[in-house]
C-alpha cells in the first residue's frame, strides 16, 4: 500500500509543479503591474508638485501650461517605455520557468526598473530617466500547498487513464490542492477503475462490501496473476485491452497463450511410475547426457517427472519475435511456476504472464477476461479447445503429447506411449513445428492489412482452417454412438470446421469413408467405388498439421472376410 501511495504521490507532484509554474507567472505579472501602477501615481504626484515651481520661474500662466503639456508628453513616453519593459520582463520570466521545468537549478532573473528623476526638474524642463537599476535575483514566491490529507494519502494524478481533464480555471485563480483533490475524486469515482487490497487504485476509497452498494457497472475481474489482491473494473479492463492491443500492433506483435500439460510438456507423478518404466527413463536421461541436451527432468521437491516436448525451444524463441506470450494452465500456481522455470529459465519469454487455476475465474473453464489482451488479436495453443467455452474461435488445437504411460491411462487410451516405444516426436515434423507455420501465416496476413487494428485473428484462423479439407466429402460409418445425433458429435463438427462436407449417406460425391472397421457396409461399398477408407486418426492428423493427411498411412488393413460379412449384415 505504501508503494502504491508513493507512485500516486509522485504523479501528483509532477502535476503540482506545473500548477506552481502557472501560478508563479500569474503572481509575478500581477506584482509587476502593481509596481508599475505605483510608479505612475508617484510620477503624477511629482509633476503636480513641480507645476507651481515651474510657473513661478517662468512668471506666468502660459509658462505653466507649457510645462504641464511638456510633462504630460513625458508621462506618456514613460508609460509606453514601462509597458514595453513589463512585457519584456514577463516574457523573460516565462522563458525562465520553461528552463526551470527541465533543469531545476536556480535561474537568475533581473528586472528592469524605470526610475524617475529627483524632485528637481532638468534644465530643459523635461523629466529624464536614469539607467535601469539592477536588483538581486528574483526569488520565486513561496506557495503553501498541503501535500497529503489527514490519512497521509496524496491526491491522485490527472494522468491516470480515462481521467477527465479539468475545466479551465479563471485567470489569477489558484485553487487549493484540497479543492483539486475533491474535484478529481468527484468527477472520476465512482465508478472505480479497480481495487488493490480493498482500496481504489485511483481515489483510495474502500471497496463496497455489499452487493447492494456495488453497482452493475462496477463488477470487477480478479487479476491475481499480476497481484494477489488486484481487482479491476470490467469496463476499465476493456479499455486496458484496447490500449494493449494498440501497443502490440505498434510493435507488430499479437498475443499468444500457451497451455502447459500435453501441449508444451508432459508430467507424471513419481507414484505413477512403475518399476518397469524406471529403466526406460534412466536410458533416456543417459542418452540426453551423451548428446549434451536435457528435456527429461526429475523434480524430487514436487515429486514429479517432466518431459519437455521436442521443438519447444525453437518455437518459443521464434514466437517471441512476433507475439507477446502468456501461459495459462489449469494446474496449481506452484506447479505452473516450476514448469515455466524449465521452459523459460531466464524469464525472457513469459516474464510474469503466468495464469494458473488459482488465478482463473473457474477451476474447469479458461477465459480471456483475466488476460490483458483483445480477443481480436489473441491466439491460443491448447490440446483441449473445449475448456475455452467463450473463445474456441481463438484456439489452435494441438495434438496431445503422451510421453508417460500414466498420461494414456488418464485419458483411457490403450496402446503404448512414446516412452514405451522408445521413440520421441521428430522436432521438425512434429505438431509444434506444424502449428508454428500456421502462426506465422496468420501473423503475416494480419499485418498485411493497411489498418491492422481492424483485422481479427479469429476470422483469419477460421478461413485457413476451412482450406485444409476443402473439396472433401466425408461419410462416417460406425463412428458415432447410435443414440447420439451425428451433427452434434465433436468429430463431425471438427471436420466441418476444417472445410469438409459431412454425410451419413454413401454416394458418388463422397471422397473419404471414415470408419473404425472394414467390415461395415459403407466401408465395403466405399472400397468398391474407389473411395479412401480411413480411420478417424486421419481426420485428427489433418487438423493437427493443418494440411490433409496422407490416406495411405491411415488406411484400414483388410480383415477376415467372415468377420466383415457378419458386421455388414448387422449394420
Amino acid at each position: 500500500r505504501e508503494r502504491e501511495r508513493e507512485k500516486v504521490g509522485s504523479a501528483m507532484d509532477a502535476v503540482a509543479e506545473e500548477e506552481d509554474d502557472a501560478w508563479f507567472l500569474q503572481t509575478l505579472e500581477q506584482e509587476l503591474e502593481n509596481e508599475l501602477e505605483e510608479g505612475e501615481e508617484e510620477t503624477v504626484t511629482r509633476i503636480v508638485d513641480e507645476v507651481p515651481q515651474a510657473s513661478s520661474r517662468q512668471g506666468g500662466q502660459g509658462g505653466a501650461e507649457t510645462e504641464i503639456e511638456t510633462k504630460s508628453k513625458s508621462i506618456a513616453s514613460i508609460l509606453e517605455e514601462s509597458s514595453a519593459a513589463l512585457a519584456a520582463e514577463v516574457a523573460k520570466v516565462a522563458d525562465g520557468v520553461e528552463v526551470e521545468k527541465e533543469d531545476r537549478d536556480s535561474v537568475a532573473r533581473e528586472r528592469v526598473v524605470v526610475s524617475l528623476v529627483d524632485d528637481e526638474p532638468s534644465p530643459s524642463g523635461r523629466i529624464t530617466t536614469t539607467e535601469p537599476q539592477k536588483r538581486g535575483p528574483f526569488k520565486r514566491p513561496g506557495r503553501k500547498r498541503a501535500r497529503t490529507d489527514k490519512q497521509g494519502f496524496r491526491p491522485p494524478s490527472s494522468t491516470i487513464p480515462s481521467l477527465p481533464t479539468e475545466e479551465p480555471r479563471k485567470a489569477n485563480v489558484a485553487p487549493s490542492s484540497q479543492q483539486l483533490y475533491a474535484k478529481v475524486v468527484n468527477e472520476t469515482c465512482p465508478p472505480h477503475p479497480g481495487f488493490l487490497r480493498g482500496l481504489c487504485i485511483r481515489c483510495g476509497q474502500l471497496a463496497p462490501q455489499s452487493l447492494e452498494t456495488k453497482k452493475e457497472g462496477e463488477q470487477s475481474i480478479s487479476l491475481r496473476y499480476l497481484h494477489s489482491d488486484l481487482e479491476i473494473n470490467k469496463e476499465y479492463v476493456r479499455e486496458l485491452k484496447d490500449r494493449e492491443a494498440l501497443r502490440l500492433i505498434g510493435q507488430k506483435k499479437l498475443s499468444l497463450v500457451f497451455d502447459l500439460d500435453h501441449t508444451l510438456l508432459n508430467s507424471s507423478q513419481l507414484k505413477d511410475i512403475t518399476e518397469a518404466e524406471m529403466p526406460l527413463l534412466e536410458n533416456v536421461v543417459k542418452q540426453e547426457a551423451e548428446a549434451g541436451k536435457a528435456s527429461l527432468f526429475l523434480l524430487n521437491h514436487i515429486h514429479m517427472w517432466t518431459k519437455l516436448r521436442p521443438y519447444y525451444s525453437k518455437l518459443l524463441e521464434d514466437a517471441s519475435q512476433l507475439f507477446d506470450m502468456h501461459v495459462y494452465t489449469m494446474g496449481e500456481r506452484g506447479y505452473a511456476l516450476e514448469m515455466v522455470k524449465l521452459l523459460d529459465p531466464t524469464g525472457t519469454f513469459f516474464g510474469d504472464h503466468i495464469v494458473s487455476k488459482n488465478d482463473s475465474i473457474s477451476n474447469s473453464v479458461k477465459d480471456l477476461d483475466v488476460l490483458i489482451g483483445s480477443e481480436k488479436s489473441v491466439l491460443i495453443l491448447d490440446d483441449s479447445p473445449k475448456v475455452w467455452h467463450k473463445h474456441r474461435a481463438n484456439v489452435l488445437e494441438v495434438e496431445r503429447y503422451h510421453f508417460f504411460p500414466s498420461s494414456l491411462r488418464h485419458f483411457g487410451i490403450s496402446g503404448k506411449c512414446l516412452l514405451e516405444r522408445e521413440n520421441d516426436e521428430k522436432a521438425e515434423q512434429g505438431p509444434l513445428c506444424s502449428v508454428w507455420k500456421m502462426l506465422k501465416e496468420i501473423h503475416e496476413e494480419y499485418f498485411s492489412h493497411p489498418n491492422p487494428e481492424q483485422n481479427d485473428v479469429r476470422e483469419i484462423l477460421k478461413a485457413k482452417k476451412r482450406k485444409v479439407l476443402v473439396n472433401c466429402k466425408v461419410c462416417f460409418s460406425r463412428v458415432f454412438p447410435k443414440d447420439q445425433v451425428p451433427e452434434q458429435h465433436p468429430l463431425w463438427q471438427l471436420a466441418e470446421d476444417f472445410g469438409a462436407t459431412c454425410t451419413e449417406t454413401l454416394d458418388e460425391a463422397v471422397t473419404h469413408v471414415v470408419t473404425t472397421s472394414l467390415g461395415t457396409q459403407k466401408a465395403i461399398e466405399g472400397r468398391k467405388m474407389g473411395k479412401y477408407v480411413v480411420r478417424p486418426e486421419w481426420l485428427h492428423a489433418s487438423v493437427y498439421h493443418f494440411k490433409k493427411g496422407k490416406e495411405a498411412r491411415y488406411s484400414l488393413i483388410d480383415t477376415e472376410a467372415e468377420e466383415g460379412e457378419v458386421m455388414a449384415s448387422q449394420e
